[in-house]
């Protein structure tokens, strides 16, 4: 394969992901020498000046925004590209390579989004016939970092973790774990906010989750400025967003401002705490007629876990009136900071939940100063039954409820047919392709992942166990086979594990008990009893042994037992036998234990031991210890020794060991005295002859040994010529 470096810089490496109007590369940055990823306007459509200015909208959008929540933007550019014949200048845009899975991923699993090496990737663009080596940057070369009908294109701009995150839980959140994600999500959307871009689109497969716990917000690309939006949605023709998470002013086709961001992520934190959206149905209408017309389900019917102040946020954020649910981003977030210490939002907002428009999908607007009657409750002081839009008390008129079901059934009728059409026709009124979802089961993966993305669909795998499928071998999809759907619409692959049985991973051993956790629960296995036992060599909190061992086949969802690593270690009995003889003994028995010792003991002063050099205990970091007690398994144990007085000194604490056996010994030093002695007493003996005098210079012989022998010859000697005198 030809290699394709864009602008002399970004070489093209693999295809990673391909959307409705835009393809994805893995590239590498020559220059800083970095991954990038640089996503592409397919060939086909670069000519299409429409979707050239969408893409162009879509870079305006997030190149303005840099922030450690959003999916940055470093560089765009254009390159000719070799379409059909002929040669087509084709936008593209470098963007962050990020390294993890996105919140999707998280919570219902996708193989597919956790690898970047798939083996039968689409081919790269292809080479023009002659290069230009990168054309210069222009006005009209600004472009932007996600795609509109790409949703999981950039969720595809990832790479095998190194450590597992939190992966393909198939599970609801604790209320810790879904306010993690959302702080993240809140903190970009308070971000975009603050600079007049709406997202309009906020789902769980817009939001990656990083290796490192980032959160990351990216497809800014149907973002616009509020200065754009003041329109409304109906003038622009354009429902913009995914059913499942459409505020109630998107499909109504009404003004749509940062409000609708906050439904959106309500909508996330719901799907957070139960696993799966608050609206479900069989097509996007039926979907967004509920977001329009029906209450929420409460949180704990799915998930009885879950606080009353966590509900409480989930509630106010689904309300249908933007004037009454979370007003900033920032609110909300404080909100759920508030809901993990048990303070619930106020009770007054809550509970005035009711659908804005009595007529469903119709434009009806409050006249200016007065409260909708669907904005208050019995519990209010100023409601009564008949009291409507500020209306004083009257008696009820039948002809005009009779009426208003009428206005109601024709509201609800045109409103459903204006959403259709919205749904059914892109942002610039151009019907949108419809295609029919393939029938893949049966298919080995990566055929059925093919085949799904050759029919302009955007595949999303999910493994389940069959003890009918072949493991790696597809079971189905949703929608089913046959179902006609947008082109470049999200397609769930169920993938099958197997009759259910797994091997316990590799590895496990040496890693912290957190990592080993997150494999396992990845793996389909549960952590079953975990006891600590000490190791003279394993970390605090290592895991240092399973049951059953790694390797093990095992039915999904066994319990796996783990021994953990105290990071402590006994000291051996025997060690008090040592006091009192020399240290010597005493470490040389710690080292054959395996133990370390400080360079030089510890001396003490004492005038109670035989000699210098006696042991007469341990410490560890200054603490006494003896046998039996618990260090850390990396202590260094000093030893402590005696040491005489200056007065009685055999031994002293500046010498080190062996001259302190050679002390203790003291061969050299009797050789020394007997010399000293010997001489004496010769001198001696030679004055006494010349002189007839007695100097008793024996004391000269320095108090020990032979000296002593010379002070005792010596005065005998003096004795004796006093009796001659």
């Amino acid at each position: 394969m030809t290699e394709r470096v864009l602008n002399g810089r970004y070489r093209i490496e693999a295809l990673i992901g391909r959307g409705g109007m835009a393809d994805v590369y893995r590239s590498y940055d020559l220059s800083l020498e970095r991954d990038v990823a640089v996503k592409m306007l397919r060939p086909d459509l670069a000519r299409d000046p429409m979707f050239q200015t969408r893409f162009k909208r879509e870079a305006q959008s997030s190149a303005s925004l840099n922030h450690p929540n959003v999916v940055g933007v470093y560089d765009t550019g254009s390159t000719q590209v070799s379409e059909n014949g002929g040669d087509t200048k084709t936008p593209y845009i470098v963007m962050e390579f990020v390294r993890g899975v996105t919140l999707r991923h998280i919570l219902h699993g996708s193989r597919g989004e956790a690898s970047q090496e798939g083996t039968d990737s689409p081919p790269l663009p292809p080479q023009p016939a002659e290069s230009t080596g990168g054309a210069a940057r222009t006005d009209s070369d600004v472009l932007g970092v996600t795609d509109p009908d790409a949703t999981q294109v950039v969720s595809q701009v990832t790479q095998p973790l190194d450590k597992k995150i939190d992966t393909a839980l198939n599970r609801p959140l604790s209320d810790q774990e879904a306010a993690r994600y959302m702080s993240g999500i809140l903190a970009a959307l308070s971000y975009s906010h603050t600079r007049g871009i709406v997202h309009r689109d906020i789902k769980p497969s817009n939001v990656m989750v990083s290796q490192s716990g980032d959160v990351k917000v990216m497809d800014f690309g149907i973002a616009r400025a509020l200065a754009d939006s003041a329109q409304t949605m109906t003038q622009t023709s354009a429902v913009v967003g995914t059913a499942q998470y459409l505020s109630p002013e998107q499909a109504r086709g009404e003004v749509v401002d940062h409000r609708s961001d906050l439904y959106s992520a309500g909508c996330v934190l719901f799907e957070l705490l139960t696993n799966r959206p608050p609206f479900t149905g069989e097509s996007p209408v039926s979907v967004a007629y509920q977001h329009v017309r029906e209450q929420p389900p409460a949180v704990s019917d799915f998930n009885p876990h879950v606080s009353p102040a966590m509900e409480s946020v989930v509630t106010k954020a689904l309300i249908k009136d933007p004037a009454l649910r979370f007003q900033t981003a920032d609110e909300f977030e404080a909100a759920l900071a508030d809901a993990l210490h048990g303070i619930p939002v106020d009770e007054g907002a809550t509970t005035q939940l009711a659908a804005v428009g009595a007529t469903g999908f119709d434009d009806v607007v409050s006249p200016a100063g007065a409260v909708p009657m669907s904005a208050r409750t019995p519990e209010d002081p100023d409601y009564n039954d008949y009291q409507e839009y500020g209306q004083p008390r009257r008696r009820p008129n039948r002809t005009g409820l009779y009426i208003l079901l009428v206005i109601l059934a024709l509201a609800l009728l045109a409103g459903t047919t204006f959403v259709l059409s919205q749904m059914l026709g892109d942002s610039d009124g151009v019907e949108a392709e419809m295609v029919e979802v393939p029938a893949v089961a049966g298919m080995p993966e990566d055929e059925a992942v093919q085949e799904l993305t050759d029919a302009g669909l955007s595949p999303e795998t999910v493994t389940e166990t069959s003890s009918e499928v072949e493991a790696d071998f597809a079971i189905r999809t949703d929608p089913d086979s046959g179902t006609e759907v947008e082109s470049g619409s999200d397609i769930t692959l169920y993938i099958s594990e197997g009759d259910g049985e797994v091997e316990i991973p590799e590895g496990l051993v040496g890693q912290p008990e957190d990592t080993v956790r997150g494999i396992l629960e990845e793996a389909g296995l549960e952590v079953g009893t975990v006891t600590e036992e000490d190791d003279p060599d394993a970390p605090e909190g290592e895991v240092i042994s399973t049951d059953p061992e790694s390797g093990t086949s095992v039915e999904s969802g066994s319990e796996v037992n783990l021994v953990i690593s105290t990071g402590e270690v006994q000291l051996p009995s025997g060690l008090e036998g040592y006091v009192g003889q020399h240290r010597s003994f005493g470490e040389e028995f710690l080292v054959s234990e395996g133990f370390q010792l400080t360079p030089q003991p510890r001396w003490v002063e004492t005038s109670d031991i035989d000699g210098s050099g006696e042991l007469l205990g341990y410490e560890v970091n200054g603490q006494a210890v003896s046998s039996g007690d618990s260090v850390p398994n990396d202590a260094v144990i000093q030893i402590v020794a005696g040491t005489l007085p200056q007065t009685q000194e055999d031994d002293s604490p500046s010498e080190d060991e062996d001259d302190d056996e050679e002390e203790e010994d003291s061969p050299g030093n009797n050789e020394d005295e007997d010399d000293n002695g010997d001489e004496e007493d010769s001198g001696n003996d030679e004055e006494e002859e010349e002189e007839g005098d007695s100097p008793g210079n024996g004391n000269n012989g320095n108090g020990n040994g032979n000296g002593n022998n010379g002070n005792g010859n010596g005065n005998q000697d003096e004795n004796e010529e006093e009796d001659e005198e």
